[in-house]
């Protein structure tokens, strides 16, 4: 191994000492019906996810990173990590900003709140003792940017020194990032360890150039099992509702039993497609929607049909008769339990 290959493979393992969860789940950000951020929730939705993913993303993309403001980010860091560290999972925050030097910014802020907390001038102990994995941090904005320009604009975050999962996310971004730009960074830079491929098309994993030290997490729903052995682990949406049967997916592949994880996996991206197409109507991100509307379900059960939404932050309702078909095809899947985590 070349230095920064090494100083990468023991970034990950003082990050991970329990080994890298398999599957993160980019928590949605639930509210009560003031708009507050509802911890109550949050935390019984974390609790009941304990047992299936190793990994949280808070205040990403799926819930609602980009439109919060700092605050209420924080108040989404809070919950996870309250509950995540005593069930031994690792949290990751999402600084989701529309520029980059904003991003900076916010982690420069936290990493100064967690110095003050903890007190260690080692900001990778700080992070270690509040139970998070680092920065998830997007790409620069911008389909005509140069690799110059993304470079020039990166280098800030990275010359930190701090964990970094770099996320490509080509419909927010506005492009999909080339192959030699990411190993690029790779070799420079050992804390930057992983790198999430949010288009659905896998450039990377596929080029024949991936840097081996370099974790990889799939951040698309579908075809679940037949990328599992090109990645080291994924983050999907669709945990929040359907993570039982997802590392149920594992499980069957690690047993050597492909067609029932073939079977399973075909079963959770069949009915998590058919949600997304319900969601098309609505404004946003249609697979956090999607997943909005699965986790209805899974926190209610068979009351769920009776109960009402919790809002969303942008104050849009989905219709009964939306939520109604929805549940419909959920039940028949029999992905989902009778009983919900909320009591």
């Amino acid at each position: 191994m070349d230095s920064v290959s090494q100083k990468r493979a023991d970034l990950i393992k003082r990050l991970f000492p329990s080994g890298v969860p398999r599957i993160f789940c980019p928590v949605l950000t639930h509210l009560t019906p003031d708009g507050e951020v509802d911890d109550f929730r949050m935390r019984a939705m974390i609790r009941s996810l304990a047992p299936h993913v190793g990994g949280l993303i808070a205040a990403g993309g799926t819930g609602d990173g980009w439109a919060m403001n700092r605050s209420q980010c924080n108040q989404v860091l809070e919950a996870c990590l309250a509950e995540a560290k005593g069930l031994g999972m690792r949290v990751m925050f999402s600084v989701l900003e529309e520029e980059t030097q904003d991003a900076y910014g916010t982690i420069v802020y936290h990493l100064y709140q967690l110095k003050r907390e903890y007190g260690s001038e080692d900001h990778i102990d700080n992070l270690a003792s509040a139970g998070l994995c680092g920065y998830s941090v997007c790409l620069p904005m911008g389909k005509h940017l140069t690799r110059q320009e993304i470079e020039h604009e990166l280098q800030p975050i990275m010359e930190l020194g701090v964990p970094i999962a770099l996320v490509n996310a080509p419909d927010k971004i506005g492009y999909n990032i080339d192959v030699d730009i990411i190993n690029c960074f790779a070799s420079k830079y050992h804390n930057l360890y992983m790198y999430q491929d949010n288009s659905g098309e896998d450039l990377y994993v596929q080029s024949g150039q991936t840097d081996e030290s370099l974790l990889l997490m799939r951040g698309s729903d579908y075809d679940y099992s037949q990328w599992y052995r090109y990645y080291d682990g994924f983050n999907l949406p669709s945990a929040n509702a359907f993570a039982p049967a997802l590392a149920r997916v594992w499980a069957e592949l690690e047993d050597e039993s492909p067609d029932l994880a073939e079977e399973l996996s075909k079963k959770v991206s069949d009915v998590f497609t058919n949600l997304v197409q319900i969601a098309e109507k609505y404004e946003g991100d249609s697979r956090a929607i999607a997943a909005r509307i699965a986790d209805h379900f899974r926190a209610y059960g068979k009351d769920a049909w009776d109960m009402d939404m919790a809002p969303m932050l942008d104050g849009q309702e989905i219709s009964y008769r939306d939520i109604e078909q929805a549940g419909d095809q959920i039940n028949e899947s029999g992905l989902l339990n009778d009983r919900g985590y909320m009591p």
